[in-house]
């Protein structure tokens, strides 16, 4: 993305009692993937590629822990507001 992209950014809270699973991954990935935005997720300091199956897995988030959604594109705003509904279905 062009470096004067805005940035637009959210936290959730991981409402999952397994926490950001397999299953919660893959539907974030795929909803993640209908956007043109980078995405990404940061959890505990750590920033990850939230259209990477692998980098996801990686991450391991637990019931009600917090993540901060960051995109970057022409559609930033609405693939926060659909990837934060992935992870916390009442999120509005």
């Amino acid at each position: 993305m062009p470096l004067n992209t805005p940035i637009a950014r959210c936290q959730v809270k991981i409402q999952e009692a397994c926490g950001l699973g397999m299953r919660t991954a893959a539907q974030f990935i795929c909803t993640a993937g209908q956007f043109r935005s980078d995405v990404w997720v940061i959890h505990d300091g750590r920033r990850y590629n939230g259209k990477s199956m692998r980098e996801l897995l990686t991450m391991i988030a637990e019931h009600g822990e917090q993540l901060e959604l960051e995109a970057q594109g022409p559609d930033a705003e609405a693939a926060l507001a659909a990837l934060a509904r992935t992870v916390h279905p009442r999120h509005s």
